[in-house]
């Protein structure tokens, strides 16, 4: 049976990959992500960045295996 993707409603990955400036998301995501404060932005960068230098840093020291669970 093929997922189906609702799209009438926002969901917050999509939502997420907006504010990061991303493609997979829709426009009732947009327009959630339109009536965020602007700091959400940066803090979604910031969020990014944080996982970004985390894994980094758990790499260089042998973590070979990665589960994102969000």
């Amino acid at each position: 049976m093929p997922v189906q993707i609702d799209t009438s409603k926002p969901h917050p990955a999509r939502v997420y990959d907006w504010l990061l400036g991303g493609k997979d998301n829709y426009p009732v995501d947009q327009r959630i992500g339109e009536t965020l404060p602007e700091q959400s932005r940066r803090s979604a960068a910031r969020n990014r960045e944080f996982m970004q230098r985390a894994s980094a840093w758990l790499a260089r020291r042998g973590i070979d295996q990665f589960l994102d669970i969000g």
